[in-house]
């Protein structure tokens, strides 16, 4: 949602700019006292009031704020950033001059916007530069050239590409977390008006009754309680500053040398050499491989096994971090391994693509730390805007009742001769007593007791603010594997496809054909490393010691095709040619592999992947006519069933292999055919129900879980864990490329309707 309505406002019209002088300060800070809070609960509400009240009109170019129109005619007030060169964050349209280069910018919905002086425009900051493409296209073909005795002087050079400009666009590769302050947060707590005016209320009881030990009772305990929520606070923010704030340095490759730089100097086109550690930016691979995790931004413990770009693989496409994972290496990703399958003395190179808060990890982060990030987020205003309305509202019912009471003892303080001052004090308790003395004990000692519940759930809280929205949340998304079910897959059996026929599941390797043997041998994401030791997803490891595959190198497996006495004698020695990683578009994967005893046969490409994308490449007529009812039986049990179909290749260089893809790979095969169907289960984990029922019943919230597999089988594991009640009406939300959505019972009635 951010990214579409980012793309409505790829520019954004300022109406007039503001700046806080001194003397309006000091105005509202009067104000604020006079009023008793009630003047800045208001202009938090209504930014006109703010405008009057804090700010002073000025150009925008001198501005601290800026009065904006989006492309919907929205009027929004938004704080300026300015941002002077070697600075941390994003900036645009700049003021050149004598001294430091200086940007303006804006941020709406977390999505940058810098002032460009000619248009008088906020113009958007593309997270990554527009022309990095064509940088990375002219930069691998220089790559390879160094291979065959090309200079390296030749390789990225800075003269042709806008380093200087990206760096003042972009700044620096820092995520900008300010640290945080204990009188800041401490002033954050204590402004609350739910605070606020029951302290006004009891320092008037003290002052005009000399009645002190109630008052300072509650008063010591309010704030004790909030002393020790917001230290709590203060704590997870130092703990959160900390683990972004660590840098180190990085062989940079800059005119034919590899020199060391601190990742903090890293900006978008730079070229690094890729070592084992934590990654600070979002790179694509030019050379090499790596083998990551992802845990921190997938939340799935595996290794998955990065490739380099190869612009012919995608022709007509440009590279996007988001569409071209296997070759992307994340910021916030831990790099387990490096090697070259070509020379392993060679480097690991990678090019820089996006830095800073722009990264996958500055994405994830930028709501913890930007206290302002929710109510400028589209679909959380509605439960801010409640949440305020509530305070609102709980604010006017309270003050109705006491001016009620008071106009009942009008009466009464009229026959008892009441004195000026006593009338005034009586009106002043009136307006204080719209907040209850007892109510900010209870809240804080409500927060603090939330807080050491969430933090023995390990669950960081930033602010207490992003906690009550959390509150006001409805809905739970779920992933089907890793979350509902356990990552122990288990291979369960074969569907073998023999003579144009479906045969039964067949558990047995010893039934299975060579080429099923192949396709699991060689097509899958494990990594070998030292020892034996092979990592990757636990499914494809059992499959692959099952048919007593070994690696012999990185790109080479041994697979016996005989058992028994014949074994020794059928052990093939397979050597993978050229690799598809998994396509989340297409969901299926692939290699082109050849054996050492058929040096005259042409290479075999073996492919799997989800059933009716993958039974797609292969030829109609060899496909059974019942294979769908196969599949059908045994995804509506809840199994994970994958297709494999296998075929020979045309082309035979290396460099004719390496422009193949699968968008095009039928046009470069022949005898394309289904070789069956391999059945995986995923059993459910043991608190995945329990988790369910007690979001639905306790919580009354709906779960939704989201998966690429097929439909039926996640309508098993939503039947399984309690997710789908079939008393009620329910529907399923099919989106392109097979990726389906299972909604549960408290979602259809309305999703029906629309």
């Amino acid at each position: 949602m951010h990214q579409s309505y980012a793309n409505k406002n790829a520019v954004i019209k300022p109406l007039e700019g503001y700046n806080c002088p001194v003397w309006k300060q000091v105005v509202f800070a009067a104000s604020v006292t006079a009023t008793l809070g009630a003047s800045w609960l208001l202009a938090n509400f209504w930014p006109s009031l703010m405008i009057l009240l804090r700010l002073q009109a000025c150009s925008v170019t001198q501005a601290s704020y800026v009065k904006c129109q989006l492309e919907d005619k929205r009027v929004l007030l938004l704080r300026v950033f300015t941002a002077v060169y070697g600075s941390s964050v994003p900036a645009s349209g700049l003021k050149q001059g004598p001294g430091p280069s200086v940007s303006q910018y804006v941020q709406l919905f977390g999505f940058w916007y810098s002032y460009n002086q000619e248009s008088n425009m906020f113009v958007g900051v593309p997270r990554m530069p527009a022309d990095l493409h064509e940088q990375l296209e002219r930069a691998l073909p220089a790559l390879i050239a160094t291979e065959t005795g090309g200079e390296w002087t030749d390789f990225n050079p800075a003269n042709t590409w806008p380093r200087r400009q990206r760096l003042l666009t972009y700044g620096s590769n820092r995520l900008h977390i300010p640290k945080p302050s204990f009188v800041q947060v401490m002033w954050i707590q204590l402004k609350n008006p739910l605070i606020v005016i029951p302290a006004l209320e009891m320092g008037l009881w003290m002052w005009s009754f000399a009645y002190y030990m109630y008052p300072a009772v509650l008063l010591g305990i309010m704030l004790i309680g909030t002393v020790i929520s917001g230290n709590a606070v203060y704590q997870q923010r130092k703990k959160l500053t900390a683990a972004f704030s660590k840098y180190h340095l990085v062989p940079i490759v800059r005119k034919g040398y590899v020199r060391a730089a601190s990742v903090a100097q890293l900006i978008p086109g730079d070229v690094i050499v890729v070592l084992q550690g934590m990654a600070f930016c979002d790179m694509v691979l030019l050379r090499g491989n790596c083998l990551v995790q992802e845990a921190a931004l997938t939340g799935e413990a595996l290794q998955t096994r990065k490739v380099p770009f190869v612009p012919a693989q995608f022709p007509g496409a440009k590279y996007d971090p988001d569409i071209h994972r296997s070759s992307t290496v994340a910021a916030g990703s831990v790099i387990q391994q490096v090697w070259n399958e070509k020379d392993e003395q060679d480097e690991v190179l990678a090019m820089v693509v996006r830095t800073g808060l722009h990264t996958f990890v500055g994405q994830m982060v930028t709501p913890l730390v930007d206290r302002h990030w929710a109510s400028r987020q589209p679909e959380l205003r509605t439960p801010l805007g409640l949440l305020r309305q509530d305070i609102l509202k709980f604010f006017l019912l309270s003050g109705l009742v006491q001016l009620v009471i008071y106009l009942v003892l009008l009466p009464t303080f009229v026959r008892s001769h009441l004195s000026a001052k006593s009338a005034l004090l009586q009106l002043m308790l009136l307006v204080l007593n719209t907040v209850e003395p007892l109510l900010p004990a209870i809240m804080v000692f409500v927060t603090v007791m939330a807080l050491v519940r969430l933090k023995k759930q390990n669950i960081l809280v930033s602010d207490q603010q992003k906690m009550m929205i959390a509150g006001h949340l409805d809905v739970v998304l779920f992933d089907k594997t890793g979350t509902l079910t356990t990552d122990q897959g288990k291979l369960h059996g074969i569907i073998t496809c023999e003579s144009g026929n479906m045969e039964g599941l067949k558990s047995e390797p010893i039934a299975w054909s060579a080429d099923v043997k192949k396709l699991i041998a060689l097509c899958h994401g494990l990594v070998p490393l030292s020892k034996g030791k092979v990592v990757g997803r636990l499914d494809e490891q059992k499959a692959f010691a099952y048919v007593e595959a070994a690696f012999l190198g990185r790109s080479t497996v041994c697979l016996p095709l005989g058992f028994g006495k014949a074994q020794s004698t059928k052990t093939v020695k397979l050597e993978i040619l050229h690799r598809f990683e998994y396509d989340s578009r297409m969901l299926m994967s692939g290699v082109i592999a050849k054996a050492d005893t058929s040096k005259s046969e042409r290479a075999q490409v073996l492919i799997k992947g989800a059933p009716y994308e993958v039974t797609q490449l292969a030829d109609p007529d060899s496909l059974p006519k019942d294979w769908s009812q196969a599949v059908y039986y045994w995804t509506a049990l809840g199994y994970q069933v994958l297709g494999m179909i296998s075929g020979r290749v045309m082309a035979e260089s290396r460099q004719d292999l390496s422009k193949l893809n699968l968008v095009n790979i039928t046009q470069h095969t022949y005898g394309m055919r289904l070789l069956g169907f391999a059945v995986i289960s995923n059993p459910l984990r043991s608190d995945a129900t329990a988790a369910i029922t007690e979001l639905q019943d306790r919580g009354r919230l709906h779960t939704i879980m989201v998966t690429g597999d097929h439909h039926l089988t996640a309508t098993a594991v939503a039947q399984a864990t309690g997710m789908l009640n079939f008393k009620r009406k329910h529907v399923l939300i099919a989106q392109p490329d097979a990726i389906y959505i299972s909604l549960s019972t408290a979602c259809m009635d309305t999703a029906s309707e629309n």
